[in-house]
């Protein structure tokens, strides 16, 4: 068993792969007969998924979804990942660049045109829609078509979730997000989507509940932690946000030093914040 109740696997003595309860019914129907494109492909959702705020991840991302495709040019669930992954770099603003989102559309065409009704390929299409087109009633109608299919896959209440919270929608989009995480309830990156959705509608109790328990499911990553003290700074306790910045891991990267230059701003400390922002 891996996190989350999920089934670990390490292909060819490489990346441990967490295989969720929810991705059994797609692995069952062999997407693809190619074991080193079926690798890369897994690889590839794994570090989109890890990283998929970070433009070099989902460049890694990028690089292994066109290794599989070129294993296998039939594999559809690879072509839309490609796709999504080029979609998402143009919507972080990690690549501008038109040809981004050219790439994303074509590589969902490639998709759509191999499986149609795939629930993966839909996903991906909906995705390349919100991102790239700012179709916005366009990806929810792909998303309603996609939970027909599979309504058990939490891709894809997330995904409805974020365009509904594009639009101001933000009681759905809070009920979206907690319909995925019933189905992936230790899933931190979900938790940190609900509570910054909370945060946004000045619920901070249960934002602050939210960051908490993603914390507790992924203790060595920071953001969840910097998270906490951003509510506490928006409740004015800036004790409290010390003791959680104290607290988190990794304080030697850029985040958490710039976290700590603002808290030391806000309580007035500006000389060891000028320091902090130079050092």
């Amino acid at each position: 068993p891996g996190p989350g109740g999920g089934h670990q696997a390490r292909l060819g003595g490489r990346l441990p792969v967490v295989i969720q309860q929810h991705e059994l019914a797609t692995l069952r129907h062999a997407p693809t007969a190619n074991l080193d494109a079926f690798r890369a492909y897994l690889e590839g959702r794994w570090h989109a998924r890890r990283s998929r705020s970070s433009g070099e991840g989902l460049r890694l991302a990028v690089r292994l979804q066109e290794r599989a495709t070129g294993l296998d040019p039939a594999f559809a669930e690879a072509w839309a990942e490609l796709g999504r992954d080029h979609a998402n770099l143009y919507h972080l603003g990690s690549d501008l660049e038109p040809d981004q989102c050219r790439q994303a559309s074509s590589a969902v065409a490639t998709a759509v045109a191999l499986a149609p009704r795939r629930p993966h390929v839909l996903l991906a299409s909906a995705l390349v829609s919100y991102w790239c087109d700012k179709d916005f009633d366009g990806a929810l109608a792909t998303l309603q078509e996609t939970k027909k299919l599979r309504a058990d896959l939490p891709e894809v209440w997330e995904a409805e979730a974020w365009v509904q919270r594009r639009q101001g929608r933000w009681q759905e989009s809070i009920v979206g997000f907690k319909a995925a995480l019933d189905l992936s309830p230790q899933d931190p990156l979900l938790l940190g989507e609900l509570g910054s959705t909370l945060l946004l509608v000045r619920r901070y109790r249960d934002a602050l509940t939210a960051f908490e328990q993603a914390s507790s499911y992924a203790p060595d990553n920071p953001g969840p932690w910097l998270a906490q003290a951003e509510v506490h700074w928006q409740v004015g306790d800036l004790p409290a946000a010390r003791a959680v910045l104290t607290r988190t891991p990794h304080d030697d990267t850029d985040a958490v030093r710039s976290m700590w230059a603002i808290h030391e701003m806000l309580e007035g400390q500006s000389d060891k914040r000028f320091h902090m922002l130079v050092h």
